[in-house]
């Protein structure tokens, strides 16, 4: 994480690549902006988890991996990347589930 700009957003979508209790550290000590990790060291992933506190967090669902079809790879595709512009230009996701923590992650 050390060689992570403090700007970076971090999106992971490979099992093993990121130590969450590392990540975890980084985010709390805004070493790094952001993260959206699709994939988690224990599935499911744990409510009790200090990743879901983090309000430079975004939770994606397990979906890089996935055998999709072909629309809906394309509607992902472009979905995750305008929902993190949208979130980092102070303006809600369109898709955004959890509406009510919005403020708190302003």
């Amino acid at each position: 994480m050390a060689k992570i700009e403090p700007s970076a957003f971090l999106v992971n979508m490979a099992k093993g690549i990121v130590h969450e209790e590392v990540l975890i550290e980084a985010l709390s000590d805004h070493q790094i902006a952001g993260a959206c990790p699709d994939v988690f060291e224990a599935e499911p992933f744990s409510q009790a988890s200090w990743l879901r506190a983090l309000l430079n967090v975004i939770l994606a669902p397990y979906t890089a991996g996935g055998s999709w079809r072909r629309e809906t790879a394309r509607k992902t595709g472009f979905l995750f990347p305008s929902s993190i512009r949208q979130a980092r230009s102070g303006e809600m996701p369109a898709n955004m589930l959890n509406r009510d923590t919005w403020k708190a992650w302003r």
